[in-house]
């Protein structure tokens, strides 16, 4: 039986070493995996207010700073 959308999904991420996003169930699944994680914001600023409201203290996530070009 071929592995769903979601298994393929945890074990892609489960093979690396780190992992760079700008989504926010990325940043959770891979906070869970105990990932080292490479987060890029968005206009929301949803990702940096889950990460200080729920996941700071236990989750290695680093927030890339992005530069805007016009």
């Amino acid at each position: 039986m071929a592995a769903c959308p979601f298994e393929e999904f945890v074990s892609i991420i489960a093979g690396a070493a780190e992992v760079h996003t700008d989504r926010l169930h990325v940043m959770i699944m891979d906070s869970l995996l105990g990932k080292k994680i490479f987060a890029y914001g968005t206009a929301y600023s949803k990702l940096e207010q889950i990460y200080h409201h729920s996941i700071q203290s236990w989750a290695e996530v680093t927030f890339v700073a992005q530069q805007n070009h016009p």
